[in-house]
């Protein structure tokens, strides 16, 4: 089958997000008999100092790949959620079950859920004596469990890719995950406590040179 993904634009967070849902230490698959992958989900606040141009990014890169289409139709696979509607069904979940909501979807509300994955694992590092290290391979589940956990602060870097459209491929935007950058700082969600080097050291990030438009087709409701 051929490849059809065409369109490949670099991104690298400049501020710290929260870090929900990883899968660093062995890949995962999503779905009951998916391909396994590793991931983790960016929760990004619409007043983050990146919300824009990721946004500018992703609908910049579809555009791109899909030009003079109406990509908020075209597009049946983004790589970013609605946190409102994910607190909302983490609700609805709890309610069903007969158990009262404890609030434990409230962190998303209102915000952008952008979802990291690769085949490969992504490269982690951190601060050691205040200096960033990359963390050498055989200690990633190790460190996955005691710096990256969920509800970690974190950098991260991945590359936004469209694709599809061909070959019975349903058009998409997809985000690989490259690189994790742990702060130290974050609150443990989900049952706990509270990331190279050269990819993050004065990072100002990557955007598209396509203004796709002043909507914000494909953007999920917050």
């Amino acid at each position: 089958m051929a490849n059809t993904e065409t369109k490949f634009h670099d991104f690298t967070f400049t501020k710290p997000v929260i870090m929900a849902h990883p899968h660093l230490d062995a890949p995962k698959a999503i779905v009951k008999g998916g391909k396994e992958k590793y991931s983790a989900t960016f929760v990004v606040p619409q007043n983050h100092a990146d919300f824009e141009r990721l946004k500018t990014l992703v609908l910049g890169a579809a555009s791109e790949k899909f030009p003079g289409q109406d990509i908020m139709t075209t597009i049946k696979n983004w790589p970013w959620r609605s946190g409102t509607v994910e607190a909302d069904k983490r609700k609805a979940k709890m309610e069903a079950a007969g158990k009262a909501y404890d609030g434990s979807g409230e962190f998303q509300r209102g915000h952008l859920l952008l979802v990291g994955r690769s085949d490969n694992p992504p490269v982690l590092a951190g601060f050691e004596n205040g200096k960033m290290v990359e963390y050498p391979e055989q200690l990633r589940q190790k460190l996955a469990r005691e710096k990256f956990f969920f509800g970690a602060e974190v950098y991260a870097s991945l590359t936004i890719v469209s694709g599809g459209g061909s070959d019975g491929i349903l058009p998409y935007v997809t985000a690989y995950l490259n690189h994790v950058l742990a702060t130290g700082a974050g609150t443990r969600m989900g049952g706990g406590r509270p990331a190279a080097t050269d990819v993050f050291k004065g990072y100002v990030g990557h955007v598209t040179n396509v203004d796709p438009t002043t909507s914000t087709g494909g953007m999920p409701p917050l």
